[in-house]
């Protein structure tokens, strides 16, 4: 926004670096994730790829699932989404929530980031009927704040969110109809 990316990209580097030197892995994670997306949207992909395999080894080294697993998923979603493979970009986005879900942490940031990348293709699944089936996923897991965020995006219609919700939990199929 002020034309300074090259030093943003710069801090988020250092941060990394200081970060993995004071064992701060999962720090140093999120910094590399910020990078990836950050580089993946100037088209430096070959640089993105270097970065997400930096995090991905970082957090294959950790003893216990963390969030960060998730995070690391979402450049995987906006791939899968860009090359069309919607159904893939969904399973994707719904393993990242299931791991917020399943730590019951459900980072608020990493469900928000999910939220961004869902909803840059809402229209795309709900035409391919996807999107009942992810909110679906988000209702047998417990996470019933994404379904409805989830049918919001796809409604624009917070009011009626609810009450789809409710026919969904009864097992209708209330969006993705084609």
């Amino acid at each position: 926004m002020l034309g300074r990316d090259d030093d943003v990209l710069d801090a988020l580097e250092r941060a990394h670096h200081l970060y993995v030197e004071v064992d701060e892995v999962l720090l140093a994670v999120r910094c590399a994730f910020w990078l990836v997306i950050n580089l993946a949207l100037r088209g430096e992909m070959a640089r993105a790829t270097d970065w997400l395999g930096r995090a991905q080894r970082l957090v294959d080294g950790q003893k216990e699932e963390c969030v960060e697993e998730g995070y690391l998923l979402l450049p995987e979603v906006l791939q899968y989404s860009a090359m069309g493979d919607h159904l893939t970009a969904l399973e994707t986005a719904a393993k990242a929530t299931e791991i917020g879900v399943r730590l019951l942490q459900l980072a608020h940031s990493l469900a928000a980031s999910v939220r961004r990348v869902l909803g840059e293709t809402t229209d795309l699944l709900a035409r391919a009927g996807l999107l009942a089936s992810y909110v679906e996923i988000m209702l047998e897991t417990g996470a019933l704040g994404e379904a409805r965020a989830t049918v919001d995006l796809a409604t624009g219609d917070p009011n009626g969110a609810l009450m789809a919700l409710r026919r969904a939990a009864s097992g209708w199929q209330v969006l993705g109809a084609p």
